[in-house]
């Protein structure tokens, strides 16, 4: 009897188990380099749209600017990817997520991986901000800060009218019967503005108000990502 054949039939079982384990590793390989490869194909994509988008968005004209790399936190708060679709389609079809700082804008459907795009922006967040001086013998108030849009109320009291408003010296309101009500001055933000008002009669502190709007930037990162 050869005694060799035993030996061959045992060694049977482990040809068979190492064949198996052989194929299972093949199998995990070519699928993780084909998810590799899939991956890899889809970065290229995705860095594009991402790119695209975070230059759209700081755009002199983007959605949220109010000029170039200046966003407004209004706009921001009304953005969603509804919104998004319309102004950059492209968008709409994979999952999107806008940050501004540690805020996320936009998520919508959830992006959880994909790639991103930073930018540095600066955000402006507006208010109104009033006053009401207190008026010395020249009737003059100077606004605190440069802006290009003032409303003033006036109201002057029994036995004073008020016939002219000057701004920096240029007359932008005058009735000889007097003044009184609300008014909207167009004014320059590029100088500071000193209001005068001419008329008979004393003012006090209460006979006018004078609104404008306020703009306060941070400046901080703004990261879009894009998935799939």
């Amino acid at each position: 009897m050869n005694a060799g054949l035993p030996r061959a039939q045992a060694s049977l079982p482990a040809l068979a188990i190492a064949l198996l384990i052989l194929t299972s590793v093949t199998v995990l390989s070519l699928a993780v380099a084909d998810g590799a490869l899939s991956s890899a194909d889809r970065a290229p994509a995705e860095r594009h749209v991402a790119a695209s988008l975070a230059d759209r968005m700081i755009a002199a004209n983007g959605p949220t600017a109010v000029r170039r790399n200046v966003l407004s936190a209004d706009r921001l708060e009304r953005l969603n990817a509804s919104v998004l679709g319309e102004i950059y389609p492209v968008a709409a079809e994979p999952a999107v997520r806008i940050s501004i700082g540690d805020d996320r804008v936009v998520n919508e459907p959830a992006a959880d991986g994909g790639t991103t795009i930073r930018r540095i922006v600066a955000v402006r967040r507006s208010h109104n901000r009033s006053i009401t001086p207190a008026f010395g013998p020249n009737k003059a108030v100077t606004i605190p800060r440069r802006t290009n849009l003032s409303r003033i109320d006036l109201d002057p009291p029994n036995g004073t009218t008020i016939r002219t408003v000057r701004v920096s010296g240029r007359v932008v309101l005058r009735n000889p019967a007097g003044l009184a009500g609300k008014y909207t001055l167009d004014l320059s933000r590029f100088e500071t503005t000193r209001l005068r008002f001419e008329g008979s009669g004393p003012l006090h502190a209460g006979n006018v108000t004078i609104e404008y709007p306020v703009a306060e930037t941070h400046r901080t990162t703004m990261a879009v990502t894009v998935d799939g």
